[in-house]
């Protein structure tokens, strides 16, 4: 008799378990109010521009930050706020873009 009464405690642990995560599973997920701007410049021959100045403009605020590229034509802007925003690239011997 014991026996039967085990076995029929288990099956409800696990479905109040399995509930219990799926209750909480919206709540677990991340908000973020920052993000990591990453990218490349490169030429029309795919060559990396470095020392180019790169412009990370906030449409709604106009706040701008500005970065400039590595030896690999890499750039990284952190703690990006979230919205809209224009990216503007400018290096001698090329159009503003």
């Amino acid at each position: 008799m014991n026996q039967t009464i085990r076995s029929f405690k288990l099956p409800v642990y696990l479905l109040t378990l399995i509930f219990s995560l799926f209750s909480f599973a919206g709540n677990a997920s991340a908000q973020f109010e920052t993000a990591t701007v990453l990218g490349s410049v490169r030429d029309t021959n795919q060559a990396a521009v470095q020392g180019a100045t790169v412009s990370l403009k906030n449409v709604a605020t106009e706040i701008m930050q500005t970065a400039t590229t590595d030896a690999n034509g890499d750039y990284q802007f952190t703690n990006v706020k979230i919205g809209i925003y224009q990216v503007i690239v400018e290096a001698n011997g090329f159009s503003r873009t």
